[in-house]
């Protein structure tokens, strides 16, 4: 191998090069991004700048096809801006180092994202809002990088609708405590962006919610009309007799739902907060029950030991 050795580096850079395409035909993609990376530092060695970052691009483009994690991708799309953004790069399918870096940035921000959708929170629904504007404005249906990035299967426009069902999904568990009618509009919102992005995972939870938050009762202990089943309310079991049971059965709005009472959270913690206060009153008199029976044990433990010397020195004296 040492005949390599005096080759020019514009050479050596274009052999590094040529093996990278090769392993990348393989889909042998870490071995073919090291070797990109070696044709990016060779090219640099050869002052060929604008080839240097071509195949550095490549190096990144393929660590993330080998490792695709959002941190990765931005990366990809950060060092895409380095080169000239009409330039065309082939990966295999020509694409430019401007659409290179668009993809790459909205394909990171995507998975860097979607974990947080359990942070309800308007500035998380905020931002799945921007990502799924940004996807509308790729004006296309399909990703270059669909056969690199497994996340880029999916069309934009498919994932841009499916974003903001998830937006407005989080806005309304955001709400529900606060205003049940407007969470209702966001869930048939997010119901219909669902059913543009063709996602039907949501359905029954929406389903379940909305016709939750849709129900208007009363409260059986303070009277007051409400609305939103486990959000506003809750049943509490109950032992309803039959005169009862006949006596409000036909109120509008129900106070009782089988032998369940209506309870508002108001009230309900109301009546928690009070059991817990009976409940550590019983606990601090049964543990001062006990400690006095434990210091009755003790001594009388104490007097049979006593008891027990005493006899063992009067055998030991006979």
């Amino acid at each position: 191998m040492s005949w390599k050795l005096w080759k020019k580096p514009d050479e050596r850079a274009k052999e590094e090069y040529d093996k990278a395409v090769s392993l990348r035909n393989q889909k042998k993609y870490v071995d073919a991004a090291n070797s990109f990376k070696s044709a990016g530092d060779l090219y640099a060695e050869a002052k060929s700048f604008d080839e240097s970052k071509r195949a550095f691009i490549l190096f990144f483009l393929y660590y993330a096809a080998a490792n695709q994690t959002s941190e990765n991708l931005l990366k990809l799309s950060e060092y895409s801006g380095n080169l000239n953004q009409d330039v065309v790069l082939k990966v295999p399918t020509d694409i430019t180092a401007g659409d290179l870096k668009t993809e790459a940035s909205l394909l990171g921000r995507e998975k860097e994202l979607l974990p947080q959708f359990d942070n309800k929170s308007e500035p998380v629904a905020s931002e799945f809002e921007r990502l799924a504007t940004d996807m509308f404005s790729l004006g296309r249906e399909e990703f270059y990088l669909k056969a690199l990035i497994d996340n880029a299967g999916e069309s934009p426009y498919l994932k841009g609708y499916k974003l903001n069902g998830l937006a407005s999904m989080i806005r309304a568990e955001v709400v529900i405590l606060e205003d049940p009618s407007k969470a209702a509009e966001f869930f048939s919102q997010a119901t219909s962006n669902f059913q543009n992005a063709e996602i039907r995972q949501f359905e029954e939870e929406i389903q379940d919610k909305t016709r939750k938050i849709s129900v208007v009762t009363k409260c059986w202990f303070c009277g007051r009309t409400i609305q939103g089943e486990n959000s506003q309310f809750i049943y509490l079991d109950s032992f309803i007799t039959k005169y009862m049971q006949n006596k409000v059965e036909k109120e509008i709005p129900p106070v009782i739902k089988g032998s369940q009472v209506v309870s508002c959270y108001s009230c309900y913690s109301s009546i928690h907060n009070i059991a817990d206060l009976v409940a550590k009153e019983y606990y601090e008199k049964a543990k001062t029950m006990i400690q006095t029976v434990r210091s009755e044990v003790l001594e009388y433990i104490k007097q049979l030991n006593e008891a027990v010397k005493e006899l063992q020195r009067y055998s030991h004296t006979h």
